[in-house]
């Protein structure tokens, strides 16, 4: 089992000049991911770390907040190509749409999760299509599909 661990320094959106890339992924094994992602928050500043942890659904540490969201299976998965480049791009979407529009100070465990059970659903429903490009779910069929799972 591959977890991955996912870095973005939002802020760095807001500035014109600097357009490093937004994620930064990592392979890492489950008993290194606490110690990555101390040496990431306090070292590097790093204030969103969100990690993927396969068919254990994903987790968000957020300034003292640990947010863990459950996966959403599917039994008609045909690969996984996609599905990280999809939570990533979820997640992003989100943080556009909420974190910066009422400050990165201000995201609350709620959005945390709300963030989270997105990403994995978009995530899930990828695996589920041959291939990567022009298949990735628009926002309502995302939605759709979590209100079919009771979310």
């Amino acid at each position: 089992m591959s977890h991955r661990i996912h870095l973005t320094n939002p802020r760095l959106l807001a500035e014109p000049a600097f357009r490093p890339p937004v994620f930064h992924t990592q392979q890492l094994s489950k008993p290194f991911i606490s110690h990555a992602q101390r040496i990431f928050k306090y070292q590097y500043n790093i204030p969103l770390i969100l990690i993927t942890l396969g068919k254990d659904g994903s987790r968000a540490y957020y300034k003292d907040m640990k947010v863990e969201a459950a996966p959403f299976l599917q039994e008609k998965t045909i690969e996984t190509t996609g599905a990280g480049d999809t939570f990533c791009a979820s997640s992003l979407n989100y943080v556009l749409e909420h974190g910066l529009e009422h400050g990165l100070d201000n995201l609350t465990e709620e959005n945390l999760k709300e963030l989270l059970t997105f990403a994995n659903a978009a995530a899930s429903l990828i695996t589920t299509r041959k291939g990567a490009l022009r298949v990735m779910s628009t926002k309502e069929e995302v939605l759709d599909f979590m209100k079919s799972r009771g979310c």
